[in-house]
């Protein structure tokens, strides 16, 4: 954790700054905010995220479907728990262990009429059901009840079909275009390559060596330093050092 890092967060703050735990240097500030939840869901929402971020998976786990979820996952599982639980609040439910069947068919339709896109239907529906998935492993007071959410249905059963792919209405390249570009291209390849290949491979070549007597290629490879560099020797390099290389390559040759 660097010196701009904020202090580690502890289980009882209204805020929880996550980045510390991710290792990546060129990654976002990541941060969980509790005030915005009803005040009957933070500490069994706060208790499940903090298994999250916390529960190492065992190989019974893996084989039942449980794995470890990266840190900018969980943060974004966070905004969806609490749709959720507002939802739920918004009908008199106060507790995870009190969610009614109704309740959660209701979220359900609510879900599906709310103009998002099925993708992002599936996941709020989907965390839902990890909520649910992960019960046996949580407190008494953080699960939801023993009968699985909509029964046998899965999120993409009541978020129905994702839409087609749009059709692709690039225009179609003209025949005469296409057949000149087929012409040329047969005339680099049976033609023009004979004199191509061997320019390239001597290019290479020539790089190769000059690179020998530049001080920074032998810098960087621990070569020591060349006393003398012949003047035809210089010019090669220079003019391969203005020029650069080609990105030129040849199958099979």
């Amino acid at each position: 954790m660097n010196s701009t890092s904020p202090s580690l967060s502890r289980f009882e703050d209204e805020r929880w700054h996550l980045t510390p735990a991710v290792m990546e240097a060129h990654s976002s500030a990541i941060s969980i905010s509790w005030k915005r939840f009803h005040p009957s869901f933070v500490l069994p929402i706060k208790t499940y995220v903090w298994f999250l971020l916390n529960y190492q998976p065992t190989a019974d786990d893996s084989t039942n479907g449980y794995r470890r979820l990266a840190v900018g996952t969980i943060s974004q599982a966070v905004f969806r728990l609490f749709l959720f639980t507002e939802f739920i609040s918004n009908r008199g439910c106060r507790s995870l262990t009190n969610v009614a069947e109704s309740d959660l068919d209701e979220f359900a339709l609510a879900t599906s009429a709310s103009g998002i896109g099925v993708k992002a239907q599936r996941t709020i529906l989907r965390e839902v059901l990890r909520l649910w998935e992960t019960r046996d492993l949580l407190p008494a007071s953080c699960r939801l009840p023993d009968a699985p959410p909509w029964g046998a249905l899965r999120p993409a059963d009541i978020s129905g079909d994702l839409p087609d792919a749009p059709e692709n209405r690039t225009p179609r390249i003209a025949e005469a275009t296409m057949g000149g570009l087929l012409v040329w291209s047969l005339r680099f390849v049976e033609e023009f390559s004979v004199d191509i290949v061997p320019a390239v491979n001597a290019y290479r070549a020539i790089r190769k060596r000059c690179e020998l007597f530049d001080p920074a290629y032998r810098e960087q490879h621990g070569l020591g330093s060349v006393e003398r560099t012949t003047t035809s020797q210089m010019t090669a390099a220079e003019y391969l050092r203005v020029w650069g290389p080609v990105s030129i390559a040849f199958g099979g040759h």
